[in-house]
């Protein structure tokens, strides 16, 4: 999912959020003690960022997104990473505006 909001043509605040599948491989132990060869399950996504659009053709993005899921094996407890990334974004779709 990606939603953008109308603003100034050469910035865009956008909001976003995903849902899928991970796999942990090997090398834990449960809670039994006993050895695991890995775990499956859902993970989620959210975050926020902006492009700033200084050309038809290409953006800098700057995105700020949080990944959950919950510690393989036992799923006591959650798991959260936070990725602050930057970027470029290739725009086919050129706005004769900008």
């Amino acid at each position: 999912m990606f939603v953008t909001f109308p603003t100034y043509p050469h910035l865009q605040p956008f909001v976003t959020g995903g849902v899928g599948w991970e796999n942990f491989l090997g090398g834990g132990f449960s809670s039994s003690g006993s050895p695991t060869t890995g775990d499956e399950q859902f993970a989620w996504n959210f975050g926020a960022g902006i492009d700033v659009i200084p050309e038809r053709h290409f953006a800098v993005r700057f995105e700020f997104r949080e990944y959950l899921t919950s510690i393989p094996v036992n799923h006591t407890n959650r798991l959260q990473n936070y990725v602050p990334s930057i970027g470029i974004v290739f725009r086919f779709h050129r706005d004769r505006k900008l």
